[in-house]
């Protein structure tokens, strides 16, 4: 089998990076899944592809409406058994009923243009007793700085992140199970101080008047000088540092992401 290349595991798991809980997360509730996972919204492919490096045993198939991120994505994983990507969109899940044990859908909902679709879809899919991970920014929840910053924030994560749906727990948590899904365990991320460090960083963007895509990662891949690279990298290390920093003195707090395990009755 070919290699995948992508960050190693051993940094996933380290205090550094941002995406560690939200990998922690997505392999504890896979963690007895065999077969098919969909990974809906699949983006760049690089969460999927670390998954299938600690499970692989699954048959990883990604959907993703952004075309350029599909073929970035097929060229990372060319000639890798058990990983492929495909366009389509949650509206309208290109598969049979029953046809995955288990699906995976991480900052997703917040972007469909219909999230109960989206959801009827992902029920639709799933074989009965399969897994459903959602990960889903909480922006209108009151224990959120976002609901209180609503007007101001709502804007600008439309415009850089394309955001169209600002939830509630309550609000998400009943869509779920709207669709015949029970929810068996959440977990909570993005606390106080990194909802500070966000309002200040769509705040720097929005006065600077970048690109409705800018991104600190992005960022560093296009600098050139050593020196630049390093800070930007530094930047991303100290957001990483501090969501898991928070996470391990808050865990039991609302936060400002969701992380949910379901299952399909």
């Amino acid at each position: 089998m070919k290699k995948i290349i992508f960050s190693p595991a051993k940094y996933e798991f380290s205090f550094f990076s941002a995406g560690r809980l939200r990998l922690k997360f997505a392999l504890e509730s896979l963690r007895l899944v065999k077969g098919r996972l969909l990974d809906l919204g699949s983006g760049d492919g690089r969460l999927g592809q670390k998954i299938k490096q600690f499970y692989p045993q699954l048959e990883i198939i990604g959907l993703e409406p952004d075309k350029k991120l599909v073929a970035g994505a097929k060229k990372r994983t060319a000639g890798v058994k058990g990983l492929s990507y495909l366009s389509g969109r949650g509206e309208k899940i290109p598969f049979p009923d029953n046809s995955f044990e288990a699906v995976l859908a991480s900052c997703v909902l917040e972007h469909v243009d219909d999230y109960q679709k989206t959801l009827r879809e992902i029920s639709r899919v799933i074989k009965p007793g399969g897994i459903f991970h959602s990960v889903t920014p909480l922006e209108a929840d009151p224990w959120v700085l976002h609901h209180w910053f609503r007007e101001w924030i709502w804007s600008r994560t439309k415009r850089h992140l394309g955001h169209q749906h600002p939830f509630t727990r309550k609000e998400l948590l009943a869509a779920i199970a709207k669709e015949g899904f029970v929810i068996k365990r959440t977990w909570s991320s993005q606390f106080f101080l990194f909802q500070i460090m966000e309002l200040a960083y769509y705040f720097f963007i929005n006065r600077l008047n970048l690109s409705a895509h800018f991104s600190v990662r992005e960022m560093v891949q296009e600098k050139n000088s050593g020196a630049d690279k390093r800070f930007c990298q530094c930047l991303l290390a100290f957001k990483g540092f501090l969501i898991n920093l928070e996470w391990f003195f808050l865990r039991f707090l609302p936060g400002h992401l969701l992380h949910i395990e379901a299952i399909k009755s």
